[in-house]
């Protein structure tokens, strides 16, 4: 198992059952619980919202980061939890039961700085690789010049700014840097967690954008959507196809146009798409195949296949508002075999949806 991830299973049921207490659990009082990353927190919060102004139906979902909803779904104290990073293949066999990941929008990693005097700055994943190695340290560095030759940036001392908890923000971006960068991937590699050799670490996303506001000079990353409600500057990244792209809904839905495994478990970093941002990724909600466990009822399990398709149906009409990407179409017909699959009892629980 890759401990980078999710640390080894024992450690993960070790840390979900200290939640029992706190927690009631899943599926017992009329209330479908969430919990997760913070990468899709502003839709969910509305996408509950409006489920309930629509349906009657009591949704939450509290954004404590992808690594501790996945503990809690473990330990069965919610009912679905949110991830920005799949259950690898390897980690799959060791959950408690059989998983199902339903990708729900897309997102991107937003690349923020605070250059005087420059809103756009040009990189490229290698330039990034190296400012987050403390390799580049100066904003003035030749390397930054020659990719914007337009503009002149200061001599300015460059302060990174990364998350210091788990987080699947921080795997996008690794993700996306281990595949287009040879000294990424043999260096900090990919994860939740980093060993981050310079910089200030801070937990949640707020807190990036927050900090890099406040430092002369700093670089972070956050999702896109964060990056806008701040109106913090960001990176234009260049892509395989060589074009330097802002994140946008237009580039992030671009960065999808690719073919798609059936259970939608792809990694869309580094993407092949010519007009994609290349730092981009599906967030999911997991939850169990199986629903009947821990004396839910089939009612409560159908509520949760339901409000399951409404989000990647009827919800993805208020994506583009806050700056996520919907689902393209492809991935919406995964996600129907996928909910479709759920069963309470060995039997479906959507047999009669269209």
């Amino acid at each position: 198992m890759n401990a980078t991830r999710y640390g080894t299973v024992w450690g993960i049921l070790a840390v979900a059952a200290c939640w029992l207490p706190a927690c009631q659990a899943a599926g017992t009082d009329g209330i479908l619980t969430g919990a997760g990353a913070t990468f899709p927190a502003p839709l969910y919060t509305r996408w509950c919202e409006l489920y309930f102004r629509q349906n009657g139906m009591r949704v939450t979902y509290d954004p404590v980061g992808s690594g501790t909803g996945i503990s809690q779904l473990y330990a069965k104290t919610i009912d679905w939890s949110g991830s920005d990073a799949f259950i690898a293949d390897e980690d799959l066999p060791f959950t408690p039961a059989p998983l199902v990941h339903i990708p729900t929008c897309l997102g991107a990693v937003a690349i923020v700085h605070n250059v005087p005097n420059a809103p756009e700055i040009n990189l490229t994943a290698a330039l990034l690789a190296d400012i987050l190695r403390g390799q580049i340290t100066q904003w003035s560095d030749r390397r930054i010049a020659a990719v914007n030759p337009q503009r002149h940036l200061l001599d300015l001392a460059i302060t990174v700014v990364h998350r210091s908890d788990a987080s699947g923000t921080t795997f996008i971006l690794s993700d996306y840097l281990t595949k287009a960068v040879p000294a990424w991937r043999n260096s900090l590699g990919r994860g939740r967690q980093l060993s981050w050799p310079v910089g200030l670490g801070v937990g949640g996303s707020d807190a990036v954008a927050t900090m890099v506001g406040r430092v002369s000079g700093a670089i972070g990353y956050t999702e896109m959507t964060h990056a806008q409600k701040a109106g913090m500057p960001c990176a234009r990244m260049q892509n395989r196809q060589g074009e330097f792209l802002a994140p946008s809904v237009e580039s992030v839905t671009a960065a999808a146009q690719i073919d798609l495994p059936t259970d939608t478990r792809v990694y869309l970093g580094n993407t092949h798409a010519p007009h994609g941002y290349p730092i981009v990724g599906f967030t999911w909600a997991i939850c169990y195949r199986e629903q009947n466990y821990d004396q839910r009822s089939r009612a409560h399990a159908r509520q949760l296949a339901q409000w399951l398709w409404w989000m990647t149906h009827d919800g993805q009409r208020q994506i583009g508002s806050l700056s996520y990407a919907p689902l393209p179409d492809p991935a919406v017909k995964h996600a129907e075999a996928i909910l479709r699959s759920l069963t309470y009892n060995d039997h479906p629980l959507l047999e009669d949806f269209p």
